[in-house]
């Protein structure tokens, strides 16, 4: 005797009874009960899906997991593998099985913290009885940085070599990041004094001025001394950069200008020199700039 299961059939244990009657009926019936216990099966399909790139902090598109069974009752889905920072958003309670085809929509969550690469892990199906074995199918998805992340990290990145640009400097200055600051405010700014020769003012006070206290990087002498605007000529000193070093020019507005005795439009003044402008006389002072020796003159300056 063989039995013949129906695909449809629910798997388990079950209780038969099988009778058996002649064909006369001359012999009462016979029943027999027959336990049997059907397979359960359980598979799903497909065995590989891929949800694609997902950004960091979002949820992925929806795939569908379908499931082929003989059981009813329930199931888990779980993540197993590389899954840190992937979890399961959809579906968010426990499945419910019937005999046939189940579908199981699937979503996953990746957190904000997540870094930017691939992710392969397993999604195991596990039935509330405990007969029948887990399946799985292994999936994968590629996380994406957002563009704040990367903005942020970028930035970070930028501000950390300045920072390490900024103590390369301060140790080969030998400055501390106070002082560097200051010589950058410093870079365009008058340095020096400027010391009234002729005429003698009446304070004593008033005979020395200091550039570097002006706080400037371009001035009119007329503004500094008020007896140059009676000479009808006027001219200002500027800081220009040559070469990586740092100058102050006079330059001729208007009228005639001396320095050290020659008329000029505009020259570079060194330590000592000595500006005319009509019946004014000036001395520029600037420690440790002095004026290179000419060629011929026999001087050397040390």
């Amino acid at each position: 005797m063989r039995l013949q299961i129906p695909p449809e059939a629910k798997g388990g244990a079950n209780s038969l009874r099988l009778v058996l009657i002649s064909a006369d009926q001359a012999i009462a019936p016979i029943k027999i009960d027959l336990p049997i216990t059907i397979q359960s099966q359980l598979q799903i399909q497909p065995k590989k899906i891929d949800f694609g790139s997902i950004e960091a902090g979002k949820t992925s598109e929806t795939q569908t997991l379908v499931v082929r069974s003989n059981i009813s009752g329930t199931a888990s889905l779980q993540l197993q593998g590389n899954f840190k920072d992937v979890s399961i958003a959809e579906p968010s309670a426990a499945i419910s099985l019937q005999p046939g085809e189940t579908k199981i929509p699937v979503q996953l969550q990746v957190t904000d913290s997540s870094f930017a690469g691939d992710r392969t892990f397993t999604l195991v199906l596990t039935p509330g009885n405990s007969i029948v074995n887990p399946v799985s199918t292994e999936a994968n998805l590629y996380i994406l940085m957002p563009l704040w992340r990367k903005i942020v990290i970028w930035l970070l990145l930028l501000l950390l070599v300045l920072l390490i640009t900024l103590i390369v400097v301060c140790l080969i200055q030998r400055k501390t990041p106070l002082e560097l600051v200051e010589d950058f405010r410093n870079r365009k700014r008058l340095e020096g004094a400027l010391v009234v020769l002729e005429p003698l003012p009446q304070s004593s006070e008033d005979e020395e001025i200091s550039l570097t206290h002006l706080h400037k990087g371009r001035v009119c002498l007329s503004d500094l001394i008020p007896a140059i605007a009676a000479t009808n000529s006027d001219a200002e000193l500027v800081t220009v950069w040559r070469l990586g070093k740092k100058n102050i020019d006079l330059r001729c507005l208007k009228g005639v200008i001396f320095v050290n005795t020659k008329n000029i439009n505009t020259d570079e003044l060194f330590n000592e020199d000595i500006i005319q402008i009509g019946n004014v006389k000036l001395q520029f002072n600037w420690i440790e700039h002095q004026r290179p020796s000419e060629p011929g003159s026999g001087q050397t300056n040390f």
